[in-house]
């Protein structure tokens, strides 16, 4: 695991007590009160994300509420407090969409999507604590977020993503959040704890200055053949600044359902991250075959749904990927007249961004599709068609024809002149031309006639 800052920014008193006997106890008290209850956590980056006491988000009318300003710190946005003729409202936007979501005010189902577009929000917000709580999915898709409600055994959890600008937790600059390792595929111990409750209070430490009190409570879950030897516990407070504090501690495996944990803070948090790790014995053998193939199939279409804004913001773009029993292939190649050099870490990132985007890890060989030196075929333009098909053959020693390449124009494809790389347009291509062409991905190779993507153009 990398390890991250144990004091981030500044040195934040932070004590935390481990409460082993206290847990049945604290789990009533906490029932007759439902400030601090976490009926749907956020996971982004792999950690929980809570919001504690009076702030913790509730279900109204089948929609998950959250505090608007601090879910605004969370994802990277801003919050703006705007006046109309007949009440106040409230404007949300980030720096990719700066005109996503405005009009939200309390009593209001409805909110102003793109700058003039006003809509449904489902459920009206409403004020609780000194925040204004809204509907949370309705914001992210106005934003255009990657979100999904998944279930780990019987507990539900509203997954946010960002893989293509990790625009997620701006604040909290800890390697291990911005860039988590995540579990296997098939693991069935992901999150070993999942935390349920989040109470809120103010007292005063040992040497009586006022510090806030927080109360940690989280639920054990068992994996079925993944014996864990223990847990690595990460907790981070946030408050409203940024300012962050963190508790690492390993714990031992016992028999307690539920293990409570307080811990105190002079900074009032916004928001904390939680995050529970197995530990294991020995190192877990997952699956192969079919099981894991269809798992990470089912990984791969998802990630196919959201590949434009991934790969533009790599500036790497997918040519195909092969899912077999033991990996996945995904093979990618730069733009078209990108000359630069493709990194490890360029491809580094393109696999964490698949990771981020399913949540888990699992077997990914990564292929670069270098352009060759050499064309793939050498001959003349006979034939363009209304679809913009190019038909290329190729001419042999003695005028005899042999190869034809009917050539289908990438969205890049890259036409340029013998000795000059200034590009020209495909209506310049006359039937006629003599040409040099590449492809990219394999052709489709038939008796007749090869079928192929068309990547560059060199008109001699």
């Amino acid at each position: 695991m990398r390890k991250g800052f144990i004091f981030f920014l500044i040195a934040i008193l932070l004590v935390m007590v481990n409460i082993p006997d206290a847990a049945a106890s604290a789990s009533t008290e906490l029932q007759e009160d439902a400030a601090g209850k976490q009926p749907i956590p956020l996971v982004i980056n792999n950690f929980f994300v809570l919001f504690p006491g009076e702030k913790a988000p509730f279900i109204k009318n089948n929609r998950l509420m959250v505090p608007l300003q601090p879910f605004a710190n969370v994802i990277g946005a801003w919050v703006e407090e705007k006046q109309s003729s007949t009440s106040p409202y409230y404007k949300m936007w980030t720096s990719l969409t700066p005109e996503a979501v405005s009009g939200l005010r309390p009593g209001d189902k409805s909110a102003v999507f793109g700058g003039d577009m006003r809509l449904s929000i489902d459920v009206a917000p409403e004020f609780r604590a000194g925040e204004l709580f809204v509907p949370v999915t309705p914001l992210l898709a106005g934003f255009g977020s990657n979100y999904e409600l998944r279930r780990h055994w019987q507990y539900r959890m509203l997954v946010i993503s960002d893989p293509a600008y990790r625009s997620l937790l701006p604040q909290v600059k800890d390697e291990d959040v911005q860039y988590p390792d995540y579990p296997h595929l098939l693991s069935d111990t992901a999150y070993p704890l999942i935390p349920t409750w989040l109470t809120q209070s103010q007292v005063k430490n040992s040497e009586g200055r006022p510090v806030n009190r927080l109360t940690l409570t989280l639920e054990r879950v068992d994996g079925l053949g993944e014996k864990v030897e223990s847990i690595e516990l990460v907790i981070i407070s946030v408050d409203h600044n940024g300012e962050t504090s963190r508790w690492d501690k390993k714990l031992p495996i016992n028999n307690d359902p539920i293990r409570t944990f307080q811990f105190e803070t002079e900074n009032k948090p916004s928001y904390v991250l939680v995050q529970a790790k197995p530990v294991f014995k020995e190192k877990p053998i997952y699956p192969t075959g079919f099981v894991l193939q269809v798992s990470m199939a089912s990984v791969m279409a998802k990630f196919y749904e959201n590949r434009g804004g991934i790969f533009d913001s790599f500036r790497l773009y997918p040519v195909d990927f092969r899912v077999d029993p033991l990996e996945t292939i995904l093979t990618m190649r730069k733009i078209s007249w990108d000359n630069r050099v493709v990194t490890a870490k360029d491809m580094s990132n393109i696999v964490q961004a698949i990771y981020d985007l399913a949540g888990r890890s699992f077997p990914i060989r990564t292929i670069v599709e270098n352009r060759s030196d050499v064309p793939y075929i050498t001959g003349t333009i006979s034939a363009i068609d209304q679809a913009g098909q190019i038909l290329i053959t190729e001419s042999q020693e003695g005028g005899s024809s042999s190869r034809k390449l009917l050539g289908s124009p990438e969205w890049d494809l890259y036409i340029h002149g013998n000795e000059s790389n200034v590009m020209l347009n495909r209506s310049d291509l006359k039937i006629g031309m003599k040409v040099k062409t590449w492809i990219t991905g394999k052709p489709v190779i038939s008796s007749e006639v090869e079928q192929a993507k068309l990547l560059e153009i060199i008109v001699d």
